[in-house]
């Protein structure tokens, strides 16, 4: 009896380990010449996997979507030409964006894998861009963000709708003359309505409040809500608490030009029940939360640099009520930067940011994954290394591998185990760091993708469908 006793204790045991899989990742810049990677938005996939809408800038900023296995190993890229800002997943399993495609909201709707199903321009106002986007119970889609008036310098909120394959039911843009407003956050709401929370201020430098409009189901003002407690204080997230209200997620800043946390939790009509704040964050937009699935939300944020300049991201725990549960610093490297971040299945948290490479002077593309309590296995490698710098995707393959080179590749080959040469790419300029091996025509089986440098060799090994 005792030794099954103790047999389904270490069961239990090896389960509650294995269970909640942990990682830390950097990623090199995928354009060469980007100085800057940040991962601004991460949702969990169907498949246990992860997509992050990357921004890389190199004089101009793209938007990329990159995909990542549930250990974080690179699976695919996709460089669209449409500039998304949001994210989320639809009950099929397929992606649904927000964003700004020639000068007017964008609403897009892919395959789990990035394909493009449908896309949809609109909205009203000057230039109209969306920044959020949520889902109905019977698919439906609702996009917000702001449009900016350059004639009378202010800014109005507009919203969208779709139906499942993209048509328009109605755009509306919500806002009085005098004041900027902007809408950050759109979530549905019980009643089949939607919240949308961002900012209003007067003029271009009055100060900043925390705002919230609430649309019907057919995009009707029902209500708005102004909430501050700072000179600034900017609305970033809107958060379901379930059935009975919501929680407004933002920041104010401080007299010593920092920022904290700021917290709303208000009732289903916008009234305040409670506030709360957290943190001495860093000034900016550097941030995220998220809703539980076992109760209370998760706020990542980055603290005021120490005296060492370092940049370390926070994670607050609290419960529905405010009550901070837990707060742990993570990261393994000197700076680290989130944007964004997201409960997992395995009820642990995934966060996308960037980290500061001294080396190459750029801001690199980070990915952290924590259990429930907010513990990860740190990074061996506190720098990048060649190893990390090699990605090559999407592995296993049937038609073609496409393969990121590290800065000093001089060669890329296609090997056998048998050490065959299959096949050779070499990257024509310095900038010509993805090189696409075709295998269509190879037997199923394992290869190797072998990288040469002026100083080392690394190779990968793919598998052939």
């Amino acid at each position: 009896m005792e030794r099954i006793l103790f047999l389904a204790l270490g069961a239990l045991l090896s389960w509650s380990l294995t269970a909640q899989t942990t990682f830390e990742k950097v990623f090199p810049t995928y354009v060469t010449s980007s100085s800057e990677s940040r991962g601004t938005v991460i949702v969990q996939t169907p498949d246990q996997g992860y997509a992050v809408i990357v921004q890389e800038n190199d004089g101009t900023i793209r938007k990329l979507l990159v995909r990542f296995s549930a250990t974080g190993g690179l699976v695919n890229v996709d460089d669209y030409l449409s500039s998304i800002s949001d994210l989320k997943i639809a009950a099929d399993g397929r992606l649904v964006f927000a964003g700004q495609k020639d000068n007017s909201m964008l609403v897009m709707k892919t395959t789990s894998d990035g394909f493009p199903l449908w896309i949809t321009t609109g909205g009203e106002g000057y230039a109209p861009s969306a920044t959020s986007v949520c889902m109905t119970a019977d698919g439906s889609i609702c996009a917000a963000g702001t449009a900016d008036n350059p004639i009378y310098s202010d800014s109005r909120i507009v919203a969208l709708k779709t139906t499942s394959d993209g048509t328009i039911l109605w755009s509306r843009i919500f806002g009085t003359a005098g004041k900027r407003y902007s809408g950050n956050s759109v979530l549905g709401s019980p009643d089949g309505g939607f919240m949308v929370l961002g900012t209003v201020k007067t003029g271009m430098t009055g100060p900043e409040d925390i705002f919230m409009l609430k649309l019907s189901a057919t995009g009707d003002s029902m209500w708005t809500k102004i909430y501050n407690r700072s000179q600034y204080d900017i609305g970033r997230f809107i958060l379901s608490a379930e059935t009975s209200g919501f929680l407004a997620v933002g920041h104010s800043w401080i007299p010593d030009g920092n920022n904290r946390f700021f917290l709303v939790r208000t009732d289903l009509q916008g009234d305040t029940l409670w506030t709360r704040e957290f943190g001495l964050l860093s000034p900016g937009d550097i941030l995220g939360a998220t809703a539980v699935a076992d109760g209370g939300y998760l706020l990542a944020g980055v603290n005021a640099k120490d005296s060492l300049d370092e940049s370390k991201i926070i994670l607050y725990r609290i419960d529905d009520q405010g009550a901070l549960l837990w707060s742990k610093t993570v990261g393994s490297y000197q700076s680290e930067y989130v944007f964004s971040v997201t409960g997992t299945t395995d009820h642990g948290f995934a966060l996308s940011g960037s980290i500061w490479d001294n080396n190459t002077q750029t801001m690199k593309l980070y990915l952290l994954k924590t259990d429930s309590l907010g513990n990860y296995v740190p990074s061996a490698q506190p720098e990048m290394t060649l190893d990390d710098a090699v990605q090559v995707f999407p592995n296993p393959a049937t038609d073609a591998v496409r393969v990121l080179l590290p800065e000093n590749a001089l060669r890329a080959e296609l090997v056998s185990l048998q050490g065959e040469c299959m096949a050779v790419a070499e990257p024509a300029d310095p900038a010509g760091r993805t090189v696409i091996f075709r295998i269509s025509d190879l037997a199923s089986g394992v290869y190797l993708i072998r990288i040469t440098t002026a100083t080392s060799v690394v190779s990968r090994k793919i598998v052939k469908l």
